[in-house]
């Protein structure tokens, strides 16, 4: 609905001024009025009623006149005067029911082309607006609008009042932000439309700030400080015509910007250039706004005592007393900021009088429900929360729910009913959340009552974010939601654990696993849905190629632009990378926009819901969820067995996986008697892991296989490398390994699982690429990597012995690797592997050439068809570690895009073994015909045996692993060929001996 509405009103622009005269109407006597209510705004509120009623008098006795006279124009200006009298001083159904007697003589006298038809619904929408009934403010704009292009006439300050009070109704009432920012470029159009002869850059301006407004309601940190930027910029550019106030108002917006994306001391440093110039005589609502926000700063910096100074400037400020209630809340407002200071000062019982004394504040000035006192309640209810008092905890989680759009008049335990998923906002879910978490905690006789109305919690939230998910998560790839809704997952696999303790019932321990696999799902199925969407459709390639290459480059900027921050945040370099930043944005929007309209509806929606892997008899699936408290891990098997088991993550296990870590990711300290205790920290850590994460689910089954979905750190150890029995005087070589007794498969999730070999997509086996180090073959430069000698043994293996493509040095160039990969069932690239510690986009491959990384974005461009993707390159499988995602990486890259196989190692590897080991690992999977799985491990027991104590230290075996699911080789039919050929000789040596033994039977 608004988006016709947005394109209608781009097309009246021109009308505007083409076909309608202007509506200029003035009457003398209400002119006269009009300074009653300008002298208003400058006294006390006493005063400023008196004003007002003479101001309301003096207009019902102009519309009483008029009706006299039959001046019916004239009664209807008295009457929307009067009702934008009356609704500053009375209710609002008062002011409404004076507009209802306008529109009654609209009906009776005045013709549906007078613009007062527009202007009579514009302020029954303000008037909704101003009492905060978005929708029914919606419905009377939208009214206002379409009689305004009926409208003989045209006055550009009514229909720019239509323009903005629809923007910021759509927007209070939760609409979808996409389509607000297209409304934005509307609102800009018109105004620099009105501005033809008379440029006024502040009115553009005000306008633009809500762009990085309506970016960090998206969550679009990025973009919302892109356009903060960009409005500095253009303040720079017209800073004569731009007034002081909005001058300070933009350098607010950037740093609450910065505060937003947690870089507090460059927000700080844009807060005091403002803070130090602006006057608070001139400002001073301003001014405490920017107090505030330093105040907030200063809590970034974990600096309390310097924060609550500013909260205090707050506290003991003069507010103007025309602000009426809003003062007082916004000073229980800095109060509860300085109790929330308290408690990282240590000063939990002041902390608790001062929060609760703000509340006190705040609901004294204001009716119940009201969103004022929803973050009163929300942190008074974290702060029972880490005093681990649960029921004051849920007990104000519920109040602050009730202060929401929720407004439910339910029992406690009860999930609030609504029709309108829409109206659930991101902070309302947060507490949701957080009261699923308290219901989930409670100690009590009932407990199971509490235990089932959190899960009733968790699902019930979980598909509200699903409902809610393509407004609240425009941005692809973006983590604050998978990150924060792991809380609500960890809260529900809390609740079914408890259940399951008390029960026994495996019903919990079902519901349980299903938490766990939401939760590494979402951003892993968002980012694939989104490719396949693509892929799988119409797409034409062009268009499919330019949306990835302009989505990379954005996202390359958008870390380049953050790099640049360092130095200073308007700096002319920023500034430069910003404009192209924007410039990209609206392209990508654009193909977005043709691609959703033409070929894929709903680019970006999700829908999967989780499904319980099919597993064969030997076969043990482990999928494992890291909490903040505690590890759970869930174990299946064929038969329908399930266990579900708790581990606390305290700082014992804690520090036994950082030293697990840290041992198998580097070689073995040769310093003196350093290896020898280096091995007996890692037996124990190693063995203690094994009994805690390990054990107490596989001694339940009967397991040849395990399958193992690991979460967070755990995606760092190499579980092949866990010690199953005490050690007794055992080393490097002799440890009784997990991987000698099992076979061991890693998975991204368990959802969908494939578990065996699936048909050849692709025409041609083997691409393998090397690593030289060469940039140009005309200059040869040596790049910033180290050459890899190593793999040249790897690729003239593979090419002396399999049927396939191979280059060496120049030839393999990223450009050559998009070109051809498509056409590959294996894609073997020994070359370096750079994983990036804080983008999860900017792990890379680096090939030859100039132009040599390749980024997780950039393997989209590839369409690879590939079973199998073999990383043979330091660091391939690294990454950053997000809440429910666990390591991020290239290697989950070539996963998101369809490759159902990856080997891949998890740190950084010697070069001249990953090769030996790679020729081992070949050996088995094309020459012998081992399916992947057996293929790698047994490369590993090969090693093990084959080598001596030092050298058998797990940094030099353990860090290749098997993700995904298993298959054999398949040569293109040339085994097949060979089989028919046996086939047709046995056929035909039958028939011979037939026809002999015939022909021999007639000679007797």
């Amino acid at each position: 609905m608004l988006l016709l509405i947005v394109l209608a009103a781009s097309g009246l622009h021109g009308q505007d001024f083409k076909f309608q005269k202007k509506h200029d109407y003035k009457n003398n006597e209400i002119e006269r009025v009009k300074p009653l209510l300008q002298r208003a705004r400058d006294v006390s509120e006493s005063e400023a009623i008196k004003l007002y009623k003479q101001a309301a008098a003096s207009f019902e006795s102009i519309y009483e006149r008029a009706i006299v006279n039959e001046d019916y124009e004239l009664a209807v200006v008295a009457l929307n005067n009067l009702a934008d009298t009356q609704r500053r001083y009375l209710s609002k159904e008062k002011s409404l029911e004076t507009l209802k007697r306008a529109k009654q003589i609209l009906i009776n006298h005045i013709p549906v082309s007078s613009i007062l038809w527009s202007e009579t619904y514009l302020n029954a929408g303000v008037i909704e607006h101003r009492w905060n009934d978005y929708y029914r403010a919606i419905d009377f704009l939208d009214s206002a609008q379409l009689l305004y292009e009926k409208a003989a006439e045209y006055d550009s300050a009514i229909y720019q009042d239509i323009l903005d009070y629809k923007f910021y109704a759509y927007w209070y009432s939760k609409s979808n932000v996409d389509t607000l920012l297209k409304y934005i470029k509307v609102r800009i159009d018109f105004e620099e439309a009105v501005q033809k002869d008379n440029f006024n850059p502040d009115e553009i301006l005000y306008i633009r700030q809500d762009y990085p407004r309506i970016y960090l309601a998206k969550g679009e940190y990025d973009m919302a400080l892109a356009y903060a930027i960009s409005n500095y910029k253009y303040l720079e550019e017209n800073s004569r015509k731009i007034y002081d106030g909005t001058k300070h108002s933009i350098l607010y917006d950037l740093a609450w910007v910065l505060y937003q994306k947690r870089e507090f001391q460059k927000a700080l440093d844009i807060a005091m250039e403002s803070y130090a110039t602006i006057p608070k005589d001139v400002n001073y609502t301003a001014y405490l706004d920017l107090t505030y926000l330093m105040g907030l700063l200063y809590n970034g910096l974990d600096q309390p005592v310097e924060s609550n100074k500013y909260f205090q400037k707050v506290l003991d400020a003069n507010i103007d007393a025309r602000l009426g209630a809003q003062r007082g809340i916004f000073k229980a407002n800095a109060l509860l900021s300085v109790g929330l200071n308290m408690i990282a000062m240590g000063k939990v019982d002041e902390a608790r009088k001062l929060m609760l004394e703000s509340l006190e504040r705040v609901k004294a000035l204001v009716n119940f429900p009201s969103s004022d006192m929803f973050q009163h309640y929300r942190y008074i209810g974290d702060f029972y929360a880490s005093q681990n008092n649960w029921n004051s905890a849920l007990l104000n989680y519920d109040s602050a729910l009730r202060n929401t759009e929720l407004n439910y008049p339910d029992d406690i335990l009860a999930f609030p009913k609504t029709d309108s998923a829409s109206k659930f906002s991101f902070q309302t879910l947060t507490v949701l959340t957080k009261k699923a978490q308290a219901l989930s905690s409670m100690s009590r006789q009932d407990s199971v009552d509490y235990l089932e109305a959190a899960l009733d919690y968790v699902d019930n939230t979980h598909f509200k974010l699903q409902k809610n998910r393509n407004d609240l998560y425009q941005a692809e790839g973006k983590l604050y939601l998978s990150q924060f809704f792991k809380d609500l997952y960890e809260a529900g696999i809390s609740a079914a654990y408890q259940l399951y303790m008390v029960t026994k019932d495996d019903r919990y321990t079902h519901k349980g696993f299903y938490y766990a696999q939401l939760s590494k799902a979402n951003l892993f199925l968002e980012q694939s849905k989104n490719y396949q969407s693509l892929v799988g459709s119409n797409v034409p390639y062009d268009l499919k190629e330019e949306y990835f290459l302009i989505s990379n480059e954005l996202q390359e900027l958008k870390n380049q632009l953050y790099e640049s921050l360092d130095n200073s945040v308007t700096s002319d370099s920023v500034i430069k990378v910003n404009d192209q930043i924007l410039v990209l944005q609206e392209r990508l929007l654009r193909i977005k926009d043709s691609i959703e309209n033409n070929y894929v509806s709903g680019l970006l929606q999700y829908e999967s819901e989780p499904s319980a892997p099919a597993l064969v008899k030997g076969q043990l699936l482990m999928e494992y969820f890291v909490g903040k408290e505690n590890i759970y891990v869930f174990g299946f098997d064929a038969s329908g067995k399930v266990v579900f088991r708790r581990s606390p993550y305290d700082s014992e296990l804690t520090s036994h996986l950082e030293t697990m870590i840290a041992i198998v990711s580097r070689p073995p300290n040769l310093n003196g008697g350093d290896i020898t205790a280096q091995m007996k920290d890692f037996e124990a850590s190693s063995y203690f892991l094994f009994k805690k994460l390990v054990s107490p689910v596989l001694n339940q089954f009967k397991a040849e296989e395990i399958l193992l979905i690991p979460d967070e750190l755990l995606t760092r150890i190499p579980f092949e490398a866990l010690i199953t029995r005490a050690p007794q005087n055992d080393s490097y070589k002799t440890y009784r390994y997990l991987v000698r007794d099992y076979k061991v498969r890693y998975a991204l999730s368990s959802n969908n699982l494939k578990l065996g070999s699936f048909e050849k997509k692709a025409t041609k086996n083997i691409l393998g690429m090397g690593y030289s180090g060469v940039q140009s073959s005309s200059q040869p430069i040596r790049s910033q990597f180290a050459a890899l000698p190593g793999t040249d043994t790897e690729i003239k293996f593979l090419r002396a012995r399999f049927d396939g493509t191979y280059y060496l040095g120049m030839e393999g160039s990223k450009s050559k690797f998009l070109e051809e990969a498509s056409d590959y069932d294996i894609i073997h690239l020994a070359i370096h592997g750079k994983a990036d510690s804080i983008s999860r986009f900017q792990s890379s491959l680096i090939f030859n050439g100039q132009d040599s990384l390749l980024s997780t974005s950039q393997l989209y461009l590839a369409n690879l068809n590939a079973r199998l993707a073999v990383l043979s390159a330091c660091e391939s499988g690294t990454g950053t570690s997000e809440k429910g995602e666990g390591t991020f990486s290239i290697a989950r890259g070539f996963a998101i895009v369809g490759v159902d196989n990856i080997v891949m190692s998890l740190w950084e590897v010697n070069d001249k073994i990953t090769s030996e080991q790679m020729v081992s690992f070949y050996n088995g999977f094309l020459e012998q015909r081992n399916d992947l799985n057996t293929s790698l491990r047994n490369m590993k027991l090969g090693y093990l045996e084959a080598n001596d104590s030092y050298s058998c230290h797990p940094y030099y075996w353990a860090s290749f692993i098997h993700l995904g699911s298993n298959m054999y080789f398949d040569d293109g039919g040339a085994s097949k060929n060979i089989m028919y050929w046996l086939l047709g000789f046995v056929i035909v040596a039958i028939l011979i001996l037939l026809i002999w033994y015939r022909n021999r039977k007639r000679a007797y």
